[in-house]
């Protein structure tokens, strides 16, 4: 087309050289047409002229921009980054070198996740994959441990494609901006609203809502948790007789005291004036009394460094056995707590109150026998619930939970005693631990009963000396030792060789052992010929429920048994008082030891001197 302009222009002008030739008409259409050519060369020397000064203007700007847009990148507290698309660094400003300890030359050109692999961590990487996938800007808050510092650094941080200058994805940028200071403030209007400002543990508010995730989680998860109501005995007395200063610094240090005595998953409130709350994240009687004991524990060594008698009365509800919702819970606990301060149990957990009378526990015997003569040489006490309603063990564990388990021990101990005394028996096993030795102190034995003190091998271990000094102390008044439940651990030598006590008897375990593997039974028979000389009255097998079970406790030379076979536990029948037991020599084999050297293991079942 410009051409064809050329030859057209070209011929005008020839015809014009001529203009005489020409008519009138075609002369002025072609003068007309000349001006317009001529017009037409002004204005595009002109446009060339203006396009020009704009391009050289517009790469001036491009110019200007691009350094302001280098020096806004390099300037910016913000850290910066960019990356091509297949994620290795373009852009790293000073910002980033600061979050991240890596220089710009270290930086630019390596894989991102090599430089910066905290972004994996997070999960901020994906959130930067996202942007780039969908070609949309994607904001988030993140933590970063950053340095040695054990706090974190909380940043905003945004993701966005990158294009180049005709609009192609080519990669993405991020801008990180610390919030460290607004989150942290943020933190503390939180904690203000949510913590007492006495003791910083928790408030009522937040108990409120709480307990109400707690029991959703746990009826969600079908658990159990627990809720302790606690109240700091004597405390009135500290503003009485020291100052409400004093009594202040008590219970901020209380409250850090029930702190320290609880986990990181239990949670801890000051529930106003002298009282605390915690929600306990245990499932069962034993652990809620345990933490309980711990509780108290810790506020009790508080009172004694302020030489001030403190202690706590605790009522526990337990989810979802005493409510289902936050209002039963509470009221529940509150109640709860009132019996435990009204009986001074200290942990009380329910409602029902427990008295302890002698109508508690019934006393019933199991005969331990000779399986040489048929003849039973002693017998065991063991204390039943009267009601039968529940276990022993499950009895302890209701009466631990208030508090008076020591009491109900004792009080067994001397059911036993005079049911011993009642029936006439020469000789009565009683089992007790070193807890109750000591509360009870040494008392006079009965004059014609001969009673025996069994201590279990686990009871041995901790405090070895004070316990030695506690069986002497016993030993002086006239009572013997048997050394219970031999076998679990084998560890308590040791204190075996110090107590020298008339008896030991074999763990039940430890016999069913011994009947299922042969290796363990030729073990055992050698512990039994050692033991043998530190039981002078003799070896008993526990918890003999078969004949095969008393022929093997037989071949080890093990004469006095006691278990099912010979009579479950239960009152005492007089009339059966020397009678003798059937002892079946159908199962077993010939003996293990050479010659009967183990004969002497049963003792001298003879009765014993009063």
């Amino acid at each position: 087309m410009e051409n064809l302009h050329r030859l057209l222009r070209r011929q005008v002008r020839r015809a014009l050289e001529d203009p005489q030739s020409l008519p009138n008409d075609g002369r002025e259409l072609l003068g007309l047409v000349s001006d317009a050519y001529e017009q037409f060369d002004e204005d595009r020397a002109l446009l060339e002229h203006s396009l020009k000064q704009m391009s050289k203007e517009l790469l001036e700007a491009n110019s200007d921009m691009r350094a302001a847009f280098k020096r806004v990148i390099t300037s910016s507290i913000d850290g910066i980054f960019a990356c091509d698309a297949s994620f290795n660094i373009t852009v790293w400003n000073p910002g980033m070198e600061l979050i991240t300890g890596v220089t710009r030359e270290d930086a630019v050109a390596r894989p991102l996740l090599d430089v910066f692999p905290r972004l994996e961590d997070t999960g901020d990487r994906d959130a930067l994959q996202e942007a780039l996938a969908t070609e949309m800007t994607i904001a988030k808050e993140s933590s970063y441990a950053l340095g040695d510092g054990d706090q974190p650094v909380f940043f905003e941080i945004h993701f966005s494609p990158l294009r180049n200058e005709t609009g192609d994805r080519v990669g993405g940028v991020a801008f990180f901006r610390n919030i460290t200071e607004r989150k942290l403030a943020e933190q503390a209007l939180k904690d203000l609203s949510i913590r007492d400002p006495l003791t910083n543990l928790y408030n009522r508010r937040y108990f409120n809502k709480r307990i109400e995730e707690e029991i959703s989680r746990a009826t969600r998860q079908k658990s159990r948790f627990a809720l302790l109501l606690c109240d700091l005995d004597h405390f009135k007395k500290v503003n009485d007789t020291r100052s409400h200063q004093v009594g202040d610094e008590i219970l901020k240090a209380a409250g850090q005291a029930i702190q320290t005595a609880t986990r990181e998953v239990d949670f801890v409130f000051r529930w106003g004036g002298d009282e605390f709350v915690v929600i306990l994240l245990v499932d069962d009687r034993q652990g809620i009394t345990d933490a309980g004991e711990r509780i108290r524990e810790r506020v009790m060594a508080l009172g004694e460094e302020w030489q001030f008698p403190l202690d706590l009365s605790i009522g526990v509800a337990s989810f979802p056995e005493h409510g289902e919702d936050s209002t039963q819970l509470i009221r529940l606990a509150d109640q709860a707590l009132y019996i435990a301060k009204k009986g001074g149990d200290k942990i009380h957990i329910g409602e029902e109150e427990y008295e302890l009378d002698d109508g508690v526990v019934d006393v019933v015997f199991q005969p331990i026998v000779d399986t040489r003569s048929g003849k039973a040489i002693g017998h065991e006490a063991l204390s039943r619930s009267a009601k039968g309603e529940l276990g022993i063990q499950e009895l302890f564990l209701q009466y631990h939970s208030i508090g008076k388990l020591l009491e109900l021990k004792e009080l067994c101990f001397q059911k036993q005693i005079e049911a011993a005394e009642a029936h006439g028996l020469d000789r009565v096993f009683i089992n007790v631990d070193f807890k109750l030795l000591e509360h009870l102190g040494p008392r006079r034995k009965p004059a014609d009963v001969e009673v025996i003190l069994e201590i279990s091998e686990g009871e041995a271990l901790p405090d070895i000396e004070r316990h030695l000094a506690v069986t002497q102390e016993w030993k002086a008044e006239g009572f013997k030792f048997a050394f219970d439940d031999f076998g679990v651990g084998f560890i308590s030598l040791p204190f075996l060789s110090d107590l020298e006590p008339d008896y030991i008897k074999l763990d039940r375990l430890t016999i069913l052992q011994a009947v299922a593997s042969e290796e363990f039974r030729n073990f055992l028979n050698h512990v039994v010929q050692a033991l043998g000389h530190y039981a002078p009255r003799g070896i008993v097998a526990e918890g003999i429920e078969s004949e095969e079970e008393l022929a093997i406790a037989e071949q080890m030379g093990i004469h006095l048994v006691q278990g099912h076979l010979f009579g479950e536990p239960g009152p005492l029948d007089l009339n059966k008082r020397g009678s003798t037991y059937r002892i079946s020599r159908r199962v077993g084999g010939p003996p293990l030891h050479p010659g009967g050297r183990h004969d002497n293991l049963s003792g001298d079942p003879g009765t014993p001197p009063h």
